[in-house]
């Protein structure tokens, strides 16, 4: 594969003959445009205006309207300046050129920048203020002066205090998303006006000291009006296959960039690594898929490879449909969180039920582990219906519902926690099956109990028996009195009518309490007994 890319009019042997010093090319600085005559020469002349700068110097006047007052960064090809603009009073950004062999082509970039940059009035651009010649008749920039970090620092150390003066330190992923955000939003108003950025990475998007996001170096940026140019451009840490191959870009390539950024965020290393600059464009030509670890959010991983395919096709085919994708997990991050602590509490109550077969001595924490891990995996599958994890930690968590609620023979609520189940469980409902087939046995086998202890009660409407009882002994012993006062010695037939009487008195009394009293076996003893006791006396 290597001989094929090195026999390949794009190889990188060939384009290491037709740029300067490619192969000792820092991987992480960008490859500029090669300059084309009569593409931007008609920029370097004489109708550019002379712009004068002056050092500000302790007590002296100045003559010139911008003033030097420190040197802000240097880079290769040129240096940044803040400078006081005499004239509104404001300090500035001044961009320029260094001299030796660099400088057409360093020249060329800086024209092209101003350019580009100027033809774009965007939040997230900084605005170009003039373009002029210094005394060397060199291109010199005036830009907006902007109190800034590179969100490249700001990733190299997460605890860098750029992040907290800007309020951005509570979460840094989510801050980064934001920044990113923003910078979609700045691609997309220069993809309506026809313009690629092709140089997107961490150190070209700046943080302002009140959170403003711009994106920075548009001077290898494709203009609508550019002829296709045979040159690579861009950082080879982070472009896209086709910049590598020298091929068709546009907006898809940006998406790429974007991915390659995101994919830094969240890994702290470049998409695009090897040894030599090399070995890192056959590293971006290839474009392989990661495999992310369980440190990175899913969801972003699958993002970051999408976004980073080698096929442009198969990449979001807008900037916007990737900051769509951004906006999504923010928005999903609350139930990733909450689905994080679900799995936490749903393996301490899974180990809870592996310690014994027997419910759990503590149920008060079982139950709270249970409530808060279904709780936790529900609420992320509401707002990520797609989410398998969230959907298998759910199952899992009421099947460990299940098993808490069969163990201790709830039946019923085990019955409407399986009903909660995706799918059917044969084992659990089998187990729900005999455990309802044992309590109905138990249940039948307590009523028969309950109905022996009843008809043998001798409490059992006690109240109403005694009551009835006296009444009848009192109406016998008040008859059998009436009977000896009335005669000393009866007549034999007399007492036998009285006996007789007594009887059909005691089975008037038994029919009139037979609802009421002679509702268990008891007391229909007691009430036989007494009946038996009056037959006896007529014998």
């Amino acid at each position: 594969m290597v001989a094929n890319e090195r026999s390949d009019p794009g190889g990188v042997d060939d384009l290491a003959a037709t740029l300067h010093d490619l192969r000792d090319h820092p991987v992480r600085e960008t490859i500029g445009v090669r300059s084309r005559a009569g593409r931007d020469d008609d920029l370097v002349a004489p109708s550019l205006p002379t712009i004068t700068l002056e050092e500000v110097r302790d007590g002296a006047s100045l003559e010139a309207d911008l003033g030097i007052i420190e040197q802000l960064g240097e880079g290769g090809m040129g240096r940044v300046l803040l400078a006081r603009q005499r004239s509104l009073r404001r300090d500035v950004a001044v961009k320029t050129l260094h001299g030796g062999a660099l400088a057409e082509h360093a020249m060329h970039a800086l024209l092209r920048e101003a350019r580009v940059t100027g033809s774009l009035a965007h939040p997230g651009v900084i605005p170009v203020h003039s373009l002029g010649l210094d005394a060397r008749g060199r291109p010199l920039l005036v830009m907006k002066r902007v109190d800034g970090v590179e969100l490249e620092a700001l990733l190299r150390d997460r605890a860098h205090p750029g992040w907290r003066a800007r309020g951005l330190d509570d979460d840094t992923l989510v801050a980064s998303l934001q920044i990113l955000t923003q910078v979609c939003l700045t691609l997309e108003f220069a993809h309506s006006q026809g313009i690629v950025h092709r140089d997107v990475k961490p150190a070209n998007i700046m943080v302002g000291a009140f959170g403003e996001v711009y994106l920075l170096d548009w001077g290898v940026a494709r203009m609508p009006d550019d002829a296709d140019d045979e040159s690579v451009v861009g950082t080879p840490a982070y472009m896209a296959p086709e910049m590598a191959r020298r091929g068709k870009v546009d907006a898809r390539t940006d998406v790429y960039l974007l991915g390659a950024t995101l994919h830094e965020v969240l890994t702290g290393r470049a998409r695009h690594t090897g040894e030599t600059v090399g070995e890192v464009i056959r590293a971006a030509r290839r474009s392989r898929p990661v495999e992310y670890g369980h440190d990175v959010p899913e969801e972003l991983a699958r993002l970051c490879n999408e976004a980073t395919a080698q096929d442009p096709t198969e990449r979001p085919q807008t900037v916007e449909a990737f900051r769509a994708r951004l906006a999504t997990y923010v928005r999903h991050r609350a139930a990733h969180a909450l689905r994080g602590t679900a799995a936490e509490r749903l393996e301490a109550l899974e180990s809870l039920l592996a310690s014994s077969d027997e419910p759990p001595a503590d149920l008060t924490l079982a139950y709270q582990l249970g409530t808060e891990a279904r709780f936790g995996f529900a609420q992320c599958a509401r707002e990520h219906g797609d989410d398998p994890v969230a959907r298998d930690g759910l199952e899992r968590s009421v099947r460990a519902l299940v098993e808490l609620e069969l163990r201790q023979r709830h039946a019923d609520t085990a019955a409407a926690l399986l009903a909660d189940l995706g799918g059917p469980d044969d084992g659990l409902r089998a187990r729900l099956d005999r455990l309802r087939a044992e309590l109905e046995d138990r249940e039948r086998e307590r009523e028969r109990l309950e109905a022996l202890e009843r008809e043998h009660d001798p409490a059992h409407e006690s109240s109403r028996r005694s009551l009835y009882f006296l009444v009848f002994v009192a109406i016998i012993i008040a008859a059998w009195t009436l009977t000896a006062r009335t005669e000393s010695r009866p007549p034999a037939h007399r007492l036998v009518w009285l006996s007789f009487g007594g009887l059909a008195l005691s089975g008037l009394t038994v029919l009139a309490i037979r609802r009421r009293v002679l509702t268990n076996a008891f007391n229909r003893k007691i009430a036989a007994l007494l009946v038996l006791s009056l037959c006896a006396m007529l014998v």
